[in-house]
């Protein structure tokens, strides 16, 4: 199991990269109207296709000035002039085909390349228009997507001073670093470099990964789900520094790993997106 950002950020995150794509979409369909015979003032199409078949959707809206029909029904595909596709649930054998020249293809993914290995080389990529994920040379990156808001980096309100820390550290038996994961199976092989330094100063790990300590019972029910929680955040914020070690090393691939450390002020260990760069002032 990975960890998550809360889901209503995710899913934020995801709607907002969704209807970027589908603006992308439109602004070029209209593009596309003035040099062919497709019409959007009746009848244009934008199909979501995804494997999950338990939820439908099929909605007659406005688009601008157009009129236009959003719909998961595949069976409306060679009606579609867009079509959108989401990277975690992509299956390499559930491609609609063959695909008309009228369309247009767009791919939403904010995994890294470890959950869906095929994504990010170009013989793939190439079969979209547009795509929005975590690297910088998409259409719509999400490069950011684990970072609230920008706000956040310069927010006081969490960070401890280094006396308060040591007090913490000494009353309670706190660790100077703590380690949150659960994956213990990573292609960084971030457990093998938590597991080493164990061996030479004290690491308080929580989850299932090299687990050697609680959490505190109000914070165990679903706490992934819940990593920006004040009451996570302010028990974090208690340690001096944190395991940031991304599950694969992946340019422009920054997770909540990163920013959150920032945001409490806790100075992270981070290894991950090579982009990444420390700028003293």
């Amino acid at each position: 199991m990975r960890i998550k950002c809360s889901r209503r950020i995710k899913l934020v995150i995801l709607c907002l990269s969704s209807l970027c794509l589908v603006c992308l979409f439109y602004w070029n369909m209209t593009r596309l109207d003035s040099q062919s015979s497709i019409s959007l003032e009746v009848n244009s199409e934008l199909l979501w296709w995804t494997q999950d078949m338990s939820w439908r959707y099929d909605e007659i809206r406005h688009c601008g000035l157009k009129i236009c029909r959003v719909t998961n029904n595949r069976y409306r595909f060679r009606h579609s002039q867009m079509v959108l596709f989401y990277g975690s649930n992509l299956k390499l054998y559930d491609f609609p085909m063959p695909r008309y020249d009228n369309q247009l293809w767009a791919l939403l993914h904010e995994e890294s390349p470890r959950n869906v290995p095929f994504v990010p080389h170009d013989d793939f990529l190439q079969h979209f228009n547009f795509t929005s994920t975590f690297s910088r040379y998409s259409s719509i990156p999400l490069t950011t997507q684990y970072l609230p808001q920008a706000s956040d980096l310069t927010r006081s309100d969490i960070h401890m001073g280094l006396s308060s820390k040591n007090v913490y550290q000494h009353d309670m038996s706190l660790a100077p670093v703590v380690f949150l994961q659960t994956d213990c199976n990573t292609i960084s092989g971030r457990e093998d470099y938590v597991r080493e330094l164990m061996k030479h100063i004290p690491v308080d790990s929580y989850g299932g990964c090299l687990h050697n300590r609680d959490l505190p019972e109000s914070m165990q029910n679903d706490y992934l789900n819940h990593l920006y929680s004040p009451t996570i955040l302010h028990f974090l914020a208690r340690y001096k520094f944190m395991i940031a070690i991304e599950n694969g090393v992946c340019e422009d691939y920054i997770t909540e790993k990163f920013w959150r450390p920032l945001i409490i002020g806790v100075i992270p260990i981070y290894f991950g997106s090579t982009s990444i760069r420390v700028r003293i002032l």
